[in-house]
């Protein structure tokens, strides 16, 4: 249902699997592993140690249709389903499996606003923040599991986690910016060096102390309305500033200072269309 590529070396390591494309309106994992593979295939780079799976489209159809998903968003249901019947828990299944072989899970996606490389930190480990360190990433979130109680295993990195893997999801950037894919490539290539597959990669950009934020809101479009400025990703908001306006006249505002997460301008009814986070 769904294409790896496997990567072997003759010699022992790590066992890393990259996902790309788990939203199919998010092209850059699919380009960034594309272009992995084939440099791979080439001798272009050469794997060193241990095995390296890509999955550069890991929901196929919805790839294909430039959709964020065929029937659910399967990252919000990425677990073992026993009587799957929607096409992503079909999809589901089978990148569990591919989990389940694995040390680690590289998952790359993109956001709708425009935005800086970020990652996430609730699972908050040493190894976790060694990865993160080594990527250069300017943000790490916390507090995403809170916001969503009793999904434990609904996405890459809690199933992972839950099997006793370590995982990363990275948002690349925007998603309709093409060079998104080029910094997916570089997250990619970076993690491959860090954790001793490949020889060091050459990182050009400038070095980030990567700052931690605490998710505190998901904010909901349950009223049609319209957020009040074209937010980017990790824009500043103060208490009481209003961020939507809805059409039956009320106003949905910031409830303390910090910035807002992944504002979702076209989000449609029953879509996430922000997160508020603060400073952790």
């Amino acid at each position: 249902m769904i294409e790896a590529r496997v990567f072997c070396s003759t010699r022992t390591g790590t066992q890393l699997l990259m996902l790309g494309g788990v939203h199919g309106d998010e092209p850059c994992g699919t380009v960034a592993l594309d272009r992995l593979a084939q440099e791979l295939s080439s001798g272009q780079i050469e794997l060193t140690a241990g095995r390296l799976t890509l999955v550069p489209r890991a929901n196929p159809k919805a790839g294909a249709a430039n959709e964020r998903y065929k029937d659910i968003n399967l990252n919000r249901v990425m677990q073992k389903h026993e009587n799957p019947h929607h096409y992503e828990h079909f999809i589901a299944n089978s990148i569990c499996q591919h989990v389940d072989h694995v040390d680690l899970v590289l998952d790359l996606h993109a956001v709708t606003a425009p935005s800086a490389p970020f990652t996430f930190l609730d699972w908050d480990t040493p190894a976790t923040r060694s990865w993160i360190k080594a990527l250069n990433v300017p943000y790490a979130l916390t507090g995403w599991d809170a916001l969503y109680p009793g999904e434990t295993g609904s996405t890459t990195i809690s199933y992972a986690n839950g099997k006793g893997k370590t995982a990363l999801v990275v948002e690349c950037g925007q998603k309709t910016n093409p060079t998104t894919a080029d910094i997916a490539y570089r997250i990619a290539r970076l993690t491959l060096a860090h954790l001793g597959l490949t020889g060091p990669y050459a990182d050009d950009t400038p070095p980030a102390q990567t700052k931690i934020v605490r998710m505190t809101k998901v904010v909901w479009k349950e009223t049609e309305g319209k957020l009040t400025g074209a937010f980017e990703n990790f824009s500043p908001v103060t208490a009481g500033q209003v961020l939507a306006q809805l059409d039956n006249g009320s106003t949905l505002t910031a409830d303390a200072d910090g910035v807002i997460i992944m504002p979702k301008a076209t989000a449609v009814m029953g879509e996430e269309w922000d997160y508020l986070a603060v400073p952790e």
